[in-house]
C-alpha cells in the first residue's frame, strides 16, 4: 500500500494505521488549499476496473478517525462492487471535519472544489459519488474539478439523489428476510430499528410505517 500526504498532514500518519488493516493499492491524505480540511482518499483495489465509491463528510474527534473510516468503506465498497456484478473496484472518500463545526454553504463548496481536485490526482484509479454529508448538487461541485465523479443531478445528466432506489432496496432485502424467517413478508405488527434518519433512513421509516386507512 502506498500512503501519500501534504506536509501539512502529521507526517505519523503512518504509525496510524492497524496493523490489521487491509491491504489497500493506495491511500491519498491532504490538507485542502481553500477548506483547510483534511481530504481522504482510500482506494482498496481496481483490479475488476476503476475503484467507485461515495465521499462521505462528517465530524470527527480526529482526523485519523475518518482515515479508519475511509479503509473500512472503501474495502466495503470493493466486496459489494464485485458482488453486484459490476466492473469496479472499491474506494471511499472522506473530508473530515472536526468535532462541532458545521460547515456554510461557502464552507461546503470549498471542501468539494479540494475533493474534486484529490480524485483528479489519482488519475482514474478511483471515481467518487454521493455518501453521507453530500448530495448531488454537492458532486457537480466535484465536477468541476475532475469528470471522475456520478451522481450528478438529472439536468447535468446525472442520476441525482440515489436514496429512493437505496431505501426501496432495503424495504424490499427486509421483507424478502421475513418471508424467509417467517413464512409472510407482511411487516404488519413488527418492529424495526433504523440507525439514523438521513435520506436512506427517513425514506425507510416512512415505507415501513403503518398507513392510515383512507378516508372515504
Amino acid at each position: 500500500m502506498s500512503i501519500t500526504h501534504a506536509p501539512a498532514v502529521p507526517a505519523e500518519v503512518s504509525a496510524t494505521l492497524p496493523s490489521d488493516a487491509p491491504d489497500h493499492e493506495r491511500v491519498l491524505i491532504t490538507r485542502g488549499p481553500r477548506s483547510g480540511l483534511t481530504v481522504i482518499v482510500a482506494v482498496h483495489s481496481t483490479r475488476l476496473g476503476q475503484a467507485l465509491g461515495g465521499a462521505r463528510v462528517w465530524n470527527y474527534g480526529h482526523w485519523t478517525d475518518g482515515l479508519a473510516d475511509a479503509l473500512r468503506l472503501s474495502q466495503a465498497m470493493t466486496m459489494k462492487n464485485a458482488a453486484a456484478g459490476l466492473m469496479r473496484g472499491g474506494g471511499k472518500s472522506v473530508v473530515a471535519v472536526p468535532a462541532g463545526v458545521v460547515l456554510d454553504e461557502a464552507q461546503r463548496r470549498d471542501a468539494m472544489l479540494d475533493l474534486g481536485d484529490a480524485v483528479e490526482s489519482l488519475g482514474g484509479a478511483y471515481m467518487t459519488a454521493e455518501d453521507v454529508g453530500t448530495s448531488a448538487e454537492l458532486m457537480a461541485v466535484v465536477h468541476e474539478r475532475t469528470e471522475h465523479v456520478c451522481g450528478l443531478p438529472p439536468e447535468q445528466g446525472g442520476v441525482g439523489e440515489p436514496a429512493d432506489a437505496t431505501a426501496a432496496g432495503v424495504h424490499a432485502s427486509i421483507l424478502a428476510t421475513l418471508g424467509h424467517v417467517f413464512g409472510s413478508n407482511d411487516a404488519a405488527g413488527r418492529h424495526f430499528v433504523i440507525s439514523g434518519l438521513g435520506q436512506v433512513g427517513g425514506r425507510l421509516a416512512r415505507s415501513l410505517a403503518p398507513r392510515a386507512p383512507a378516508s372515504r
